[in-house]
């Protein structure tokens, strides 16, 4: 499978057409197969989870869909492999699908530059933690109170499992969301802005927040579609999703905040706005050193 033509007249939301192996329906045959290998992987692994756990305890491991992320496990061994490997499974899952169908290269889902580029990967996350580093220690002045001591979630499986698998979770959602979803929009419509807000509107509904933490959601990812676009790969978007997550997991993990579903307008902004100032920087950077030539 050779590229038909450069990147440059497709770009990465649209490069799906730059393979004369596509065809419109093929992403149909990739969703279908990995799905069927998304459920025999994340059926394994919920099995070795419950038999971790114990069958007496299993209920233990089981969310309140009113409230999952107040009752979600993320803490202990077999809860942080449940919840984030469940998701982790994803990539293989496309890759094994992208296999059978043969539609284009995995790697076209990385990047329209040839590929995953570890060396911009480990910049913006530099970036990423600089820019939630702010974010955090400006939340702290503006409000000392907002945290408190409720006691240390995790066992000492749970750590090193969750922070181990989170950057497996984060990248498969990118390249659920941001390759397949995005570059099937982006090669079916031929619209780049339609296909960036199609799968961030997905995104969004994939999670159980209020409708403030949809939106924040949402906005999100928006700015993880255009990141995406204007970097043309999965790199930056990848990094910021895993910085934020793992932010969000540790605070609440060593018990200096809840984790809640009921998401609040501050928080919203916050959360927006240190995505967009990462975005900001990583693409006037790149732009400047030539970060996203192949």
């Amino acid at each position: 499978m050779k590229r038909r033509r450069s990147d440059t007249k497709y770009g990465y939301i649209k490069y799906p057409l730059a393979f004369p192996s596509y065809r419109w329906y093929k992403p149909l045959l990739v969703a279908l197969f990995g799905t069927i290998f998304y459920f025999i992987l994340a059926g394994i692994l919920t099995f070795i989870c419950f038999m971790w756990y114990g069958v007496d305890n299993i209920p233990d491991l089981m969310v309140n869909f009113d409230a999952i992320y107040e009752t979600m496990d993320a803490y202990s061994g077999p809860g942080a492999l449940l919840n984030l490997g469940t998701l982790g499974v994803m990539i293989p899952s496309l890759f094994f699908a992208t296999l059978i169908v043969r539609d284009r290269p995995f790697s076209s889902y990385s990047s329209s530059r040839g590929g995953w580029n570890p060396g911009l990967f480990v910049k913006c996350l530099l970036l990423a933690a600089a820019a939630y580093g702010v974010s955090f220690g400006i939340n702290i002045l503006v409000d000392p109170e907002s945290l408190h001591s409720y006691g240390i979630l995790f066992d000492v499986p749970g750590f090193i499992i969750l922070t181990i698998i989170l950057p497996f979770q984060c990248i498969a959602e990118e390249y659920v969301f941001r390759g397949f979803l995005m570059q099937t929009f982006g090669a079916w419509f031929r619209l780049p802005v339609l296909a960036v807000i199609l799968q961030a509107v997905i995104f969004a509904l994939g999670h159980s927040y209020n409708l403030t933490g949809v939106i924040a959601i949402f906005f999100s990812g928006i700015i993880f579609g255009i990141l995406a676009g204007c970097t043309k790969g999965l790199e930056a978007s990848s990094a910021v999703h895993i910085i934020g997550n793992y932010l969000s997991f540790y605070v609440s993990g060593f018990g200096l905040d809840t984790a809640t579903s009921e998401i609040d307008v501050p928080s919203l902004i916050a959360v927006v706005a240190t995505d967009a100032a990462f975005a900001t920087a990583v693409i006037l950077l790149g732009k400047k050193f030539k970060w996203f030539e192949k």
